[in-house]
């Protein structure tokens, strides 16, 4: 997986393995994000996102797929998590 921003600061996910790809909905993203402790608060997020009139799909489809593939997208964002402090002493 890549990740990278572009000149509009939109950021964007590539997948270098078609073979490895699931699908998640932005609440799943989300939950994800904050069980790693990326984000303080999943809620508050699609609380913001709805306030700009968007509607997100809020399906759960994360619990439908395999634990082992669970297992390694969480360690994923865990990986990716560590040694980053957003909010600097």
């Amino acid at each position: 997986m890549q990740v990278a921003n572009s000149a509009h600061r939109k950021s964007w996910v590539g997948i270098i393995d078609a073979q490895k790809l699931i699908l998640l909905t932005t609440w799943d993203y989300l939950n994800q994000l904050e069980e790693a402790r990326r984000i303080e608060s999943a809620n508050a997020v699609m609380e913001l996102v709805h306030k700009a009139g968007r509607n997100p799909p809020m399906a759960d489809l994360w619990h439908q797929h395999d634990p082992e593939i669970r297992h390694a997208v969480r360690s994923l964002l865990e990986k990716t998590h560590r040694g980053f402090d957003p909010k600097p002493s």
